[in-house]
């Protein structure tokens, strides 16, 4: 991903062409069911050789998605996810999204699975994008049904999501954790929404009234 958004930048700007915005459409190889997933970019812990970081989430952008795919999913039999942020951190100025295809080859190859990815990062591109307030989701796996309810059953959006699996680091890297996810989600989140099934709830919650939220 980050290659191929490198190499995008080095062709607008080639071009002539300021990018805000990069949808990237993909494939997802997780174990996952017929889907169609949505995530921001970064490497929240920092693994591997990668240093923690985060690109910058246009979540009133994701949440356009969220909802056109969602209101599209029915036709096509599938689940519509965010997705934990992951991958590396992302080396571009514009604002960054990943839209994947889940399920396997078998859905990989499904027209009315691409069709959906295409017509709506196409509607979303050419249309306008609502102001919405926007939020930090914490807790839950690695893909959450819940961050797609909250925001169509809400005017929220949701930034950069943080699962439970990497908030089993000391407290010091969760807390450079969230203030980063903060920082690069825009507009900047007014608050930090939890999946009810995250544990340290009280202490997660402490590190977060520390950032403002």
């Amino acid at each position: 991903v980050d290659e191929a958004s490198g190499t995008v930048e080095r062709w607008a700007h080639a071009e002539g062409i300021v990018l805000k915005r990069l949808v990237m459409a993909a494939w997802h190889e997780g174990n996952v069911p017929p889907s169609i997933l949505v995530h921001g970019g970064g490497n929240p812990r920092g693994a591997g050789k990668q240093a923690m970081g985060f690109g910058v989430l246009p979540a009133n952008t994701a949440r356009e998605l969220v909802l056109t795919l969602h209101s599209a999913a029915k036709a096509s039999g599938c689940t519509v996810f965010l997705e934990a942020t992951h991958g590396p951190p992302i080396e571009t100025s514009a604002m960054f999204l990943a839209v994947e295809i889940g399920g396997g080859e078998g859905f990989w190859a499904e027209p009315s699975a691409g069709a959906n990815v295409a017509r709506s990062i196409w509607e979303v591109s050419r249309g306008t994008v609502r102001d919405s307030p926007s939020v930090i989701l914490i807790g839950g796996g690695h893909c959450s049904e819940f961050g797609v309810e909250l925001q169509v059953r809400t005017e929220l959006a949701v930034g950069h999501f943080l699962p439970s699996y990497v908030l089993k680091e000391p407290d010091a890297e969760i807390a450079e954790m969230i203030a980063l996810a903060v920082e690069r989600t825009s507009p900047r989140p007014f608050a930090a929404v939890f999946d009810t099934s995250v544990s340290r709830m009280q202490s997660l919650a402490n590190l977060v009234e520390v950032l403002g939220l």
